[in-house]
């Protein structure tokens, strides 16, 4: 399939048991349905994080109006997130338990 302003791209449809479909598209021509399945996994990951980033650093809530409060509130609410995630991956546990 071709996209105008964008080229061509490959558009997975799965239909699950209950008759609901769910599209998926790839620019990666040549992808197959194992592909898919890591697309998927992936993107779950990305989820994950921006909860995370949200809800633990609060990088929305940014009171500044200056470009460079607003990317040193960015910034330090990364640093953050790393921090708290390092923590977790190295104990096992979170902080706010």
């Amino acid at each position: 399939m071709h996209l105008s302003q964008y080229g061509f791209v490959k558009v997975f449809r799965i239909v699950h048991s209950d008759e609901e479909a769910e599209h998926w598209v790839a620019d990666i021509l040549d992808a197959s349905e194992p592909d898919r399945k890591s697309f998927k996994d992936r993107r779950w990951n990305i989820e994950e994080y921006h909860r995370g980033i949200k809800w633990c650093c609060g990088i929305e809530r940014c009171q500044g109006r200056k470009n460079a409060v607003q990317r040193g509130h960015i910034l330090l609410s990364l640093l953050a997130f790393l921090r708290l995630e390092s923590h977790r991956l190295n104990t096992g546990s979170c902080l706010n338990k």
